[in-house]
């Protein structure tokens, strides 16, 4: 008589599946949620934790039902392979996030001018979680100079008032909240621009300053980008910067072709 024993099918291998399908999900949710501002950032935070808790337990059963499979012949199905596939598609942002924060410094406020940065608004109801602001090291200020060194001011031939009728467009139609909009720009003086901007994909907040100095011959302008949650930005603000000047310039280019109107 030959004895049969029953294969044992492996629960953590389910587990393993569920895990990693449950901390996609959470992360999707919470991202989209957070994105479209119907959550807070604390609590944004927060559920990223446990999206990494998540996936950290997803792992460890992953490993133990590979192990148990290999020395005992537990049976795992499909289980595993798609456990691989959702684990391998959830830590990819993270992967990614963790390779900007390798290669690029830890610095959370990035400025076209380090000498006199554009001042930012006064955020309301500031939080613990959130950044103080302070002023800018000398250590920060060669680090940033010499990661982003195209991260600069430009200068324009047109006339203050002009420039900031251009930025408004581009600020409107990247989206950003405006706090506190330019004041009247009389040739040779000055005005800053406040509002808040949002990271592409999950909406990390960040506070921006355009400052813009019309000295008669020229007019001047530079940006000051600041995360208002972490140590790291991840290289999100000097980002910001380049893509707000190339828009910026863009924008002076096209209303130049416009065809001037003489009365």
């Amino acid at each position: 008589m030959v004895a049969v024993y029953p294969e044992h099918v492996s629960r953590s291998a389910r587990w393993s599946r569920r895990l990693a399908v449950f901390g996609v999900v959470l992360f999707l949710a919470a991202a989209a949620a957070h994105r479209f501002e119907r959550l807070d950032t604390q609590s944004f935070i927060l559920a990223l934790g446990l999206v990494a808790l998540v996936f950290a337990s997803s792992i460890l059963a992953f490993v133990y039902a590979f192990y148990r499979m290999w020395n005992e012949g537990d049976r795992v199905g499909s289980n595993l392979a798609v456990a691989a596939l959702v684990l391998l598609a959830g830590l990819t942002p993270f992967a990614a996030t963790a390779y900007r924060g390798f290669t690029t410094p830890m610095l959370n406020d990035i400025t076209t001018d380090t000498e006199s940065r554009p001042v930012l608004a006064v955020v309301r109801d500031r939080t613990p979680w959130m950044n103080a602001p302070r002023a800018m090291r000398e250590s920060e200020a060669e680090a940033q100079l010499a990661a982003y060194p195209q991260v600069i001011g430009h200068s324009y031939t047109l006339p203050g008032e002009k420039m900031a009728q251009i930025i408004n467009g581009v600020v409107a139609a990247r989206g950003w909240t405006v706090l506190r909009p330019f004041g009247s720009v009389a040739e040779g003086g000055s005005a800053t621009l406040n509002a808040v901007a949002r990271s592409f994909l999950v909406g990390f907040p960040a506070d921006v300053a355009i400052r813009i100095m019309d000295d008669g011959t020229a007019t001047y302008v530079d940006m000051r980008s600041a995360s208002r949650y972490g140590r790291h930005d991840f290289g999100d603000n000097a980002q910001r910067i380049r893509r707000f000047f190339a828009d910026l310039d863009a924008a002076v280019l096209a209303d130049a072709a416009k065809p001037q109107v003489v009365q």
